[in-house]
């Protein structure tokens, strides 16, 4: 057992196995002593610049139902930590690689749920901060072990891990980090001054496709490969997708195509291209958000015509 004291209250935690395993570490359980409140302990690195210890300071502050909430960030002998409130639930990157044992969800629940995620990423950039990993595995939704999926509310999506958020507009050249499938071509490229509001779009957008589909829009085991389909391909749409939803998501990923690979560009170039591709996508969540709301409604538990029927109707 370990105790983390902070300004809000002190922190035990079990540091013998961390509950989920990332890129940037691990996150263990623990709770609030005098409460008993469930929370998620993040230590951050000690290579952290300064600028980010602003930044988690800053998120510290925002509060909205569909953003984790971070509690506060704490800073002493130990290490930097993040204590966030845990959130019990599912994220999308387990509901699509168990895709059967979610089969009873239907679109309709996931475009609703991504109305209010697109709210909670529009509070986020009234901050000037964009959050730069949104992906399936960053998306939650908040539900208790007994409730069955048919029960879950779409009102309970939740969007974590802020590692990598950052203010905006970035100085040239700062680094980007990135993520495969989900990050947009200026992110990819490392044209941190370009990066905007869009760039979040852009994930979301790529998310929904994938928890529609049920797989990415691209797949290459390659990573250098993967990155080339990324950066060239446009997007396919899904045999299970409605052209005004595929629509609606090819704008938000819109991104313009290279003549050639950008590596025989030069950066003025790749750089003009890079904001042809901003400028035709959303410009800002709520955008996004009201051509969402707009769609029909999706009837996907239409009953099965009989073979006889479909026989006669020929």
């Amino acid at each position: 057992m370990e105790k983390i004291e902070g300004q809000l209250g002190n922190y035990i935690t079990n540091k013998k196995q961390p509950f989920k395993r990332g890129k940037f570490g691990g996150i263990w359980l623990g709770y609030r002593e005098s409460d008993n409140l469930q929370v998620s302990i993040k230590k951050i690195p000690k290579q952290t610049s300064s600028s980010q210890h602003i930044i988690m300071e800053k998120i510290c502050q925002i509060k909205h139902p569909n953003l984790s909430e971070t509690i506060e960030y704490i800073s002493n002998e130990k290490g930097f930590f993040l204590i966030r409130n845990y959130y019990p639930g599912t994220d999308l990157k387990t509901i699509i690689k168990k895709k059967s044992k979610f089969k009873n969800i239907n679109n309709n629940f996931y475009i609703k749920a991504f109305t209010y995620l697109l709210d909670a990423i529009n509070e986020l950039h009234k901050y000037n901060i964009i959050h730069r990993d949104i992906k399936p595995s960053n998306i939650i939704f908040r539900h208790t072990n007994e409730e069955s999926p048919n029960n879950w509310k779409p009102n309970n999506i939740i969007l974590t891990d802020f590692e990598q958020a950052t203010i905006f507009p970035l100085i040239p050249n700062q680094r980007a980090p990135f993520a495969l499938i989900y990050s947009p071509p200026e992110q990819l490229l490392n044209k941190s001054e370009l990066l905007n509001p869009t760039c979040d779009l852009f994930s979301i957008a790529i998310s929904l496709y994938e928890i529609i589909a049920k797989k990415p829009p691209y797949e290459d085991c390659n990573a250098e490969i993967l990155l080339n389909l990324q950066l060239t391909y446009p997007l396919k749409k899904p045999a299970n997708m409605s052209d005004s939803l595929f629509e609606i998501i090819q704008k938000a990923a819109y991104k313009e195509r290279f003549p050639i690979p950008p590596k025989r560009l030069s950066s003025s170039v790749i750089n003009e291209i890079l904001k042809k591709g901003i400028n035709e996508r959303f410009q800002n969540a709520m955008e996004f958000k009201q051509r969402l709301m707009e769609l029909p409604f999706e009837e996907n538990n239409q009953k099965k015509q009989s073979l006889l029927s479909q026989l006669f109707s020929k």
